[in-house]
């Protein structure tokens, strides 16, 4: 539902109190404004006091918030249809006989059409208000509020400069909702720092507004951005390849079917067999953008703040919607017992990830890695959870020559005249990050000569993880199998 079609509807519903936390104080007073038709609309901050709303001049004395209050409690007994916009009160909620104050308003108006609306940039922490209050977080414009944003700064740019736009319908639309999330006053930035940069909007600019938001939205550093890779870069993976294109064309389609974006993937299997780089390929397949999430790096030594770390990280994934969410070795993060000593933090905050991933009705896309799933709680790994969970092994002998090209193409080393059939057979066994780490040592020992010997040389003097542990590899396969999950 749009911001100002929900406005209007909880003023409509007679809420008491309707809490809004948001950033664009100036969009979210611009559309109360446009709803207020037929209420009396008045406005509190602690600088200006409390003015009637289009008057300039402001209430005598009204600046402190207790002196505000009992002026409104006033007013009130002789309106029926009034609307108070109070900016930041919030910051005096420490104070006892403010809450108590508001609440005698709240007690007063419940049965009328007055409502109390707090704006600020916080979240409503106390519950004093429960019984009278509804939420808004966010508050942002609209996917065709963004497109008139836009227009409106590439007609201003115009008329002062040239600018060229190489963008497709498909491409525009990519575009707009990247901005999506964001302040009408940080899309007119962004748009504006993309038009001066270079004079032109083209599909490099998509990437140039994620890489924006993620500063914007992550300063507490959770997330981690990722450029994609192309699935020309990954060997293999033919089944879980063709598994995204397929939800890509569904994701990409008009149908008029009614069928919820894809949740998310995880991929289960052989340490350093291309999990962790298939993720950048399915952001990339899918056109999203690529963030790492490290739920480890959230969990603070005072009472309550992981859970309100991890409660902000789920609202910046939101914002940042659509996005392709990366999930490292997530056994490590979400696995707890009983005996586990962090006073049950690690089991909240694996409660609050599984209600946030199965309630969530943006686009996000979960890939999760994981090279032990038998330390995954049951109710993670249930059919319907994930969308699939695919099984990676070792690579085959040809997925090993396609891995040699790929490394070799990286870093520019000429292999015409390389065996590549003679590499595959001599790295049996090995997985695809043993193979990458064998060309790359042979590039530092051959300093910068690299020749087939010398491949060869690297190879041999690895003693791959498949026999150190084959008893723990084999166990991966035969769990694998007796579920039938299948390989990627």
């Amino acid at each position: 539902m749009k911001f100002k079609e929900e406005l209007k509807l909880l003023i409509k519903s007679r809420y008491s109190l309707i809490w809004i936390e948001t950033q664009d104080e100036d969009y979210v007073t611009s559309n109360i404004t446009e709803v207020s038709s037929g209420y009396k609309l008045y406005f509190w901050s602690v600088t200006k006091g409390l003015w009637v709303g289009g008057s300039s001049d402001s209430f005598y004395d009204s600046n402190e918030p207790i002196k505000a209050l009992k002026l409104i409690a006033d007013i009130i007994k002789d309106s029926s249809e009034a609307l108070f916009v109070l900016y930041d009160i919030d910051k005096y909620f420490d104070k006892p006989i403010i809450v108590r104050y508001i609440k005698d308003i709240l007690s007063n108006i419940k049965n009328n059409s007055v409502t109390l609306i707090g704006i600020s940039p916080n979240p409503l922490n106390i519950k004093d208000f429960d019984n009278y209050v509804s939420k808004i977080t966010g508050a942002f414009p609209s996917e065709e509020e963004i497109v008139n944003i836009v227009n409106s700064e590439i007609s201003n740019f115009l008329k002062s400069s040239d600018l060229r736009i190489y963008l497709d319908r498909r491409q525009s639309k990519r575009f707009i909702e990247a901005l999506k999330g964001l302040t009408e006053k940080q899309i007119r930035n962004i748009v504006l720092r993309c038009l001066v940069d270079d004079f032109k909007i083209d599909v490099s600019d998509i990437s140039k507004v994620e890489k924006v938001k993620k500063e914007i939205f992550d300063r507490s550093g959770f997330l981690e951005y990722y450029e994609g890779e192309v699935a020309e870069d990954i060997a293999g993976f033919n089944n879980l390849k063709k598994w995204i294109y397929d939800r890509k064309k569904i994701i990409d389609s008009d149908s008029k079917i009614n069928i919820p974006s894809p949740k998310g993937v995880l991929l289960t299997g052989i340490p350093g067999c291309g999990k962790s780089l298939s993720a950048k390929v399915i952001g990339k397949i899918l056109e999203y953008p690529i963030y790492r999430f490290d739920p480890s790096s959230v969990y603070s030594k005072y009472i309550g703040e992981s859970e309100e770390n991890v409660r902000k990280i789920f609202e910046t994934i939101d914002r940042l919607s659509p996005v392709c969410l990366w999930i490292d070795e997530i056994e490590k993060i979400f696995f707890t017992d009983d005996s586990s000593s962090d006073a049950g933090v690690s089991k909240r905050i694996f409660s609050m990830f599984l209600v946030w991933f199965g309630e969530r009705k943006n686009k996000t896309f979960v890939v999760a890695t994981s090279n032990n799933i038998e330390k995954l709680p049951p109710e993670f790994i249930r059919k319907g959870r994930f969308d699939e969970i695919f099984f990676s092994d070792l690579p085959d002998f040809n997925e090993r020559m396609e891995i040699f090209k790929i490394h070799f193409r990286k870093r520019g080393i000429n292999y015409s005249g390389f065996d590549l059939k003679k590499l595959s057979e001599l790295t049996e066994g090995f997985s695809g990050s043993e193979i990458e780490q064998a060309v790359l040592s042979s590039v530092y020992s051959a300093s910068l000569n690299v020749g087939f010997e010398s491949v060869v040389s690297e190879i041999k003097k690895t003693t791959p993880l498949s026999v150190i542990k084959n008893s723990e590899f084999e166990a991966m396969r035969k769990w694998a199998l007796s579920r039938n999950i299948p390989k990627v």
